[in-house]
């Protein structure tokens, strides 16, 4: 996503990066595409052991989806104080929520 900026090894003058954010309309795709492929590949993976195993891994990912685009859509945070504290507060609460859905999924045995 990032400019050419990402040294390959720490001795070595090659940089990578993709300058993704520099097309918004793509950086847009390829993000939604790594978090839909990521919640499809766990969904696949994973069986619901309650409902709210099936509800709930639903709910996280419009959540994911809902934050996103608030992000990307909405007027940038007041303060870097105000952004700090909204990402922690977001984070964890995607981490417990995680945690939450996780409990009441199980794995799939492979065949």
């Amino acid at each position: 996503m990032h400019q050419p900026d990402l040294p390959l090894t720490p001795w070595g003058e090659s940089r990578i990066g993709f300058a993704l954010w520099n097309s918004v309309p793509l950086s847009f795709l390829i993000e939604f595409g790594l978090f839909g492929g990521g919640l499809y590949l766990y969904a696949g993976c994973t069986k619901a052991k309650t409902r709210f195993g099936d509800w709930g891994l639903n709910a996280f990912g419009a959540l994911g989806i809902i934050v996103y685009v608030v992000n990307f859509l909405g007027p940038p945070p007041p303060s870097t104080r105000a952004l700090i504290f909204g990402a922690c507060a977001l984070q964890g609460l995607f981490i417990l929520l995680a945690l939450w859905v996780d409990r009441a999924r199980g794995a799939v045995k492979p065949q």
